[in-house]
């Protein structure tokens, strides 16, 4: 049998190393640390460490899935959707 990759939307925001808040509240992190470039944040399901230049990405029906994607990886899996 063959399958094929459902297309789906999913809400993105980049983390440029100095928008920590933005991440953060986007993610609807419990807590959240900047060390070396690197941002540490709790999402209640996981931990999550997000290297400057990645994305942040929520997906799933009601957005419950939060995963780190390098940029790119992003950039090769992704594309803007205009609203």
């Amino acid at each position: 049998m063959k399958y094929r990759h459902r297309q789906c939307e999913v809400e993105a925001i980049h983390f440029d190393g100095n928008n920590r808040d933005a991440v953060t509240a986007f993610a609807g992190a419990a807590f959240a640390l900047v060390e070396n470039g690197v941002l540490t944040m709790g999402t209640g399901k996981a931990t999550l460490r997000v290297k400057s230049g990645d994305w942040v990405v929520r997906s799933g029906y009601s957005h419950e899935t939060i995963f780190a994607c390098d940029g790119p990886a992003f950039r090769a899996q992704f594309e803007r959707v205009e609203s």
